[in-house]
């Protein structure tokens, strides 16, 4: 067996994020080369197997296939590598060839997607080991991206790599097996339907690993790891997933390889990281549309119970909305507004809340920033302010017109104006009292801002626009504040980031269930947080009246 090691690439970090290039770390790449191979059935080890990595990048995976293959006896071996790169095909045919003079190596400076549109007839392959570049629409550019959509049947939030699993899917014989690593993102993000779909119906999976914020590449990359074959899905997929946990003590976990203890529940300690490993089953949804969770006895046994005490969920209460977006913070969006002479103040300013003001029940401050808005409630409408009306305004956006003029969507639109905001709402519901929260925190953060400030992109917010009273809001603070929901959104949704940042945006939370706020539990849980935000002291005692109430509310009473 080669024993030589392929170096770690010749990319920098900063090179490898620009172009969606991230190298697969040994570990990682060893792991998905041995799962691949056991769910592969094999064939006659005289016979010739053939091999594919689409974007070889630096050589990691193949090399751990190839190892994996030898030393099970497989010696007859053809493989194909795509890579677009130059350097990365001169450095991988160097190391590859070297290492294993045995093997059959074909190598393409190509894009392997162009090379596979292009051929009359695609070449089928036994195994297909991946790394797709991860690189978002954003980045790729409205053409690109629109001709992959087209090329690849594919809709919503395209990122490239969701072209790579279909072509690797198009490229694979039946009885072959691939395994490709790509961002978790792909199970959770409402724009990422349309490849969980085609996955569902065109790729028969044999196990998932969300790696979530493992940390395995040096980048911000939230890794998730699938082995599957040609086919519908027509059997369970096992679900496993690997996320940091602050609350297990190291005394309280094993010690050693994480890879090593994949297999079973179980909490690892690797260096000064402790890990949560834990076993389900991929739970595809019942709507097209629909996330991808973890399916586990005991999380489902939790949640039926919640669901049998659930009155309504947080989005019976209201809409909830992701704050105003400018595309061009630098001019709506300033720390120094106060400092202008007043003479030159832009009379449309509106306090700003940020996530600077992010805290339980109530902001930790008051607004602190300002925002240019540029809507108002006109003839009862909401209206783009015309700019005669207010000439400071007018003055101030003038300077800035050539940034604000060079916004393209805005260009292409024949009904929006160049000074204004891209997402403004509706003026009219910023008087009316809200929940605001913060989307990306370790520990929910829902706060009551009756201020009438307006909300940044950077914040989430639920109006009580409409509602008789206040009693759902205040309700609806209790659950979203309490440890009960941070146990709820583990069971349902566990979307994590690093250190166990979770994402509160409004595709999850608009789940958050409420309990009947006509029940006993449910007034008292009204009427403490009302009388406790009016005295504006919520102390952790305070906090845990509330919290158990909530438990209480939901039939957990013993937790």
């Amino acid at each position: 067996m080669p024993s030589s090691s392929i170096p770690q690439g010749h990319k920098g970090l900063t090179e490898r994020k620009a172009t969606g290039a991230h190298y697969t770390p040994p570990q990682l790449a060893r792991f998905m080369a041995e799962q691949v191979f056991k769910y592969w059935k094999g064939k006659d080890k005289n016979s010739l197997v053939t091999i594919l990595d689409p974007a070889v990048g630096d050589g990691q995976l193949i090399k751990s296939l190839l190892d994996v293959l030898l030393e099970n006896g497989y010696e007859n071996i053809r493989v194909r590598l795509y890579d677009t790169d130059a350097e990365a095909i001169k450095h991988c045919r160097r190391s590859l060839e070297n290492c294993y003079p045995m093997v059959s190596f074909v190598f393409y400076q190509k894009d392997f997607l162009e090379d596979l549109l292009n051929k009359e007839r695609i070449i089928k392959h036994d195994l297909i080991i991946s790394n797709p570049p991860y690189v978002r629409p954003q980045a790729m550019g409205a053409d690109v991206s629109q001709r992959i959509a087209k090329e690849f049947k594919l809709s919503g939030s395209l990122d490239l790599a969701h072209a790579f699993i279909v072509a690797g899917e198009m490229s694979l014989k039946k009885g072959g097996k691939s395994a490709f690593v790509v961002s978790n993102r792909l199970m959770s993000t409402k724009g990422s339907w349309a490849i969980r779909e085609y996955i569902k119906t065109k790729i028969c999976l044999d196990h998932m690993w969300d790696f979530g914020d493992s940390r395995l590449f040096e980048a911000a990359v939230l890794p998730l790891v699938f082995v599957g074959s040609v086919g519908k899905q027509k059997k369970a997929c096992p679900l496993t997933s690997i996320y940091t946990d602050t609350s297990i003590s190291p005394k309280e976990a094993v010690v050693g390889d994480l890879f090593d203890y994949l297999h079973e529940d179980q909490c690892v300690s690797v260096g000064e990281r402790q890990y949560r490993i834990t076993q389900g089953e991929l739970l595809f949804g019942e709507k097209v549309n629909d996330i991808w969770t973890q399916k586990t006895a005991q999380g489902e046994q939790w949640l039926a119970q919640v669901d049998r005490f659930t009155f309504c969920r947080f989005a019976d209460i209201n809409k909830i909305s992701v704050g105003i977006k400018s595309t061009a913070d630098k001019v709506f969006i300033k720390q120094d507004w106060l400092g202008m002479p007043k003479d030159e103040r832009p009379e449309m300013l509106k306090p700003l809340i940020t996530h600077y003001e992010a805290a339980q029940y109530r902001p930790k401050r008051d607004a602190s920033a300002l925002v240019l808005y540029t809507h108002e409630i006109r003839e009862g409408q909401k209206r783009v302010i015309e700019l005669e009306t207010y000439p400071k305004t007018k003055a101030f956006l003038e300077k800035h017109s050539e940034v604000l003029k060079a916004r393209k969507y805005l260009q292409e639109s024949k009904t929006r104006r160049w000074y204004e905001l891209w997402v403004a709402h509706d003026p009219g519901k910023w008087k009316y009292p809200k929940i605001v929260f913060r989307d990306i925190s370790v520990k929910p953060l829902f706060w009551l801002d009756t201020s009438g400030a307006v909300v940044n992109g950077d914040c989430y917010w639920l109006s009580s626009q409409g509602l008789e009273n206040l009693d759902l809001i205040y309700l609806a603070l209790a659950v979203a504040n309490s440890p009960f929901i941070e146990k709820y959104y583990d069971a349902k949704f566990n979307n994590k980031l690093y250190s166990g940042r979770r994402r509160f945006i409004s595709q999850y939370v608009k789940k958050f269930p409420l309990p009947d706020p006509q029940s006993e539990c449910g007034q008292a849980i009204i009427a403490l947080v009302k009388n406790t935000y009016e005295s504006g002291d919520f102390d952790d005692q305070r906090k845990k009246e509330i919290n158990s109430l909530v438990n209480q509310a939901f039939g957990l009473e013993k937790e």
